[in-house]
């Protein structure tokens, strides 16, 4: 699974972790309401304050999760650059090695129909002596 994926799960997992908790303090809050016990008010206060730090510190993991991955994602990224271009490298050295044994070859191939023209020039001339 790409790593982003793992921070975007972090970041929804702390959406749900901020959203659970103003959910039960909305729930204490309305009991409070109900029955007008100030114990109940102080619950609610302390339990939406927890969910609000529980939240921020969900969010603040989230984003240093995800500097994480980015900076592994873009370390990654000047890896595989830097492997690719070593083997573009080696390519083109292999392909120039190519073309200079095909140059020879060609030379090769050359003088030896030079040398062959001479011999059958020298063995003409033998025969008409």
């Amino acid at each position: 699974m790409p790593v982003y994926v793992y921070a975007l799960l972090f970041v929804a997992v702390a959406a749900v972790a901020l959203a659970g908790g103003f959910g039960v303090a909305w729930v204490l809050l309305r009991r409070r309401q109900s029955d007008g016990s100030q114990v109940l008010e102080l619950k609610a206060q302390q339990t939406v304050l927890e969910a609000e730090t529980q939240a921020k510190e969900k969010l603040l993991e989230a984003k240093e999760e995800a500097v994480k991955i980015r900076t592994a994602a873009e370390q990654e990224a000047r890896e595989y650059r830097a492997q690719s271009q070593q083997i573009e490298k080696r390519l083109l050295q292999k392909e120039e090695n190519l073309d200079r044994k095909a140059e020879d070859l060609n030379r090769s191939e050359r003088d030896i129909t030079t040398q062959k023209k001479a011999l059958d020039d020298i063995k003409a001339q033998l025969e008409e002596s």
